[in-house]
């Protein structure tokens, strides 16, 4: 994974999350690194999901500048991996780059 994209992948997640669950495996299971920043520790006034208002208790996913809330990530309970993916037009993964679309 490259530094800039290991930095610009962020999972808000809570202690208990079920969803927040789901999301951080699907990514390390597409070789996604990202960091992962617990809500309570991540609400101050700096921080982006908090700037953003998305403090919902639910998971939030930043992708670059871009943010997906619970509802665009979900539907019928099932994670829209796809719309992740389609976020990131090159990705590196155990087995090196390639290019997405």
């Amino acid at each position: 994974m490259t530094s800039e994209t290991k930095q610009t992948v962020n999972v808000y997640t809570l202690p208990v999350c079920p969803n927040c669950s789901v999301l951080k495996k699907s990514l390390m299971e597409h070789g996604i690194s990202f960091r992962g920043t617990r809500f309570g520790l991540a609400a101050v006034a700096d921080d982006p999901a908090h700037e953003r208002g998305l403090y919902n208790g639910r998971a939030v996913l930043q992708v670059r500048d871009t943010f997906l809330t619970f509802d665009d990530l979900f539907h019928n309970d099932e994670l829209d991996i796809d719309l992740i993916l389609s976020l990131m037009p090159v990705l590196e993964t155990r087995l090196g780059a390639f290019v997405l679309g």
